[in-house]
């Protein structure tokens, strides 16, 4: 039980770790076309980051109050 509580923990670490590193390039590369600005095409990046982090915590939470509902 507690190997599959870490596989778990590691599984969800790593996929939001992948999840931000692409939507960072995809905001870069997004960015780099939109603007002819280097600063501004990382900023893009940036706020996919951030954004896709906000959309994972929010998808997790849901993820872990269906599971509460379930044991009880």
């Amino acid at each position: 039980h507690n190997v599959a509580e870490v596989r778990h923990s590691l599984s969800l670490g790593v996929n939001l770790v992948f999840s931000m590193a692409t939507a960072f390039v995809f905001g870069t590369f997004m960015g780099s076309a939109a603007f002819s600005s280097k600063p501004l095409a990382v900023v893009c990046g940036l706020v996919c980051a951030v954004g896709i982090l906000l959309v994972e915590s929010w998808l997790f939470i849901i993820r872990e109050q269906r599971l509460e509902r379930m044991k009880t």
